[in-house]
């Protein structure tokens, strides 16, 4: 009997210690997750303000050349210009390519011969653009060389009308890499 009035007490602080311990964990499990939460919205937002001034800085960059002489008659200097452009940003642009007013690829880097002439018209893009005249970033797409792109296409003008496209293909790994890899979820 006096050994009875020891073990409840025993399992009374057993439980007491259990229910604590397990209080505590609940707490500290909590707090953190919310600050994980917290410093992978902090990311999030670094993110995508990167992201929006890189594309910005891309979209600038196709605007400057869309206004060149060279580009919208894509004579030899123009081709020799849009190969360097690629060439400089080769780990990122993965191409370059001029289009026409009917939505036909006029001239591309790298070369691809197979590619020029090819209406393109029908890509969701290329047509928001054709309606809009404004500059149009694509979805994520595999692209024919086997990895995930987007597009980025500026309008060109000649002599005040819309003569076609000038569009970089951006590779998308890339992109995540240098942008989101420090968002887990």
């Amino acid at each position: 009997m006096r050994y009875s009035k020891q073990v409840i007490l025993l399992v009374v602080i057993t439980i007491s210690c259990v229910a604590s311990f397990f209080m505590i964990y609940t707490e500290v499990r909590k707090n953190t997750i919310a600050d994980l939460n917290s410093r992978q919205t902090a990311h999030a937002r670094q993110a995508a303000k990167g992201l929006q001034d890189h594309f910005r800085h891309l979209t600038d960059m196709l605007t400057i050349l869309s206004w060149q002489d060279e580009i919208i008659g894509m004579n030899a200097a123009g081709k020799t210009m849009l190969k360097d452009v690629r060439n400089t940003y080769a780990t990122e642009i993965k191409g370059v390519t001029r289009v026409d007013a009917q939505g036909r690829i006029l001239y591309t880097v790298p070369e691809h011969a197979a590619s020029l002439g090819s209406d393109i018209s029908s890509q969701e893009h290329v047509a928001e653009i054709m309606r809009t005249h404004t500059p149009v970033i694509s979805d994520v797409f595999m692209a024919v060389q086997g990895f995930r792109a987007m597009a980025l296409h500026v309008p060109v003008f000649k002599n005040g009308a819309f003569d076609g496209t000038l569009a970089f293909l951006i590779s998308f790994d890339r992109l995540a890499e240098q942008y989101l890899k420090d968002i887990r979820i």
